[in-house]
């Protein structure tokens, strides 16, 4: 099966919809989020998307971000096994 990662950025945002956390566009909310996607990228947020052969929209995606500039708490829990 053929993929392709796609990391998305300022310049490209607007061609991968799907990175709103799969927001309908017509969402009233939809504009809202995107400029909050856009000023944390500013922030050296990062999100990649993976889209799977002949798929218009990402099958997944992942989004993070350094600690110094998380606005959520960063926790960590190692299990020895």
């Amino acid at each position: 099966m053929n993929y392709k990662i796609v990391e998305v950025d300022n310049k490209n945002i607007s061609e991968h919809p799907g990175c709103v956390c799969f927001i309908n566009q017509k969402n009233e909310y939809y504009n809202l989020k995107i400029n909050w996607i856009k000023e944390r990228l500013k922030d050296d947020l990062k999100i990649k998307l993976l889209y799977l052969e002949n798929e218009k929209k990402p099958t997944c995606f992942i989004e993070y971000i350094n600690s110094e500039n998380a606005w959520r708490a960063v926790s960590i829990k190692i299990i020895y096994l």
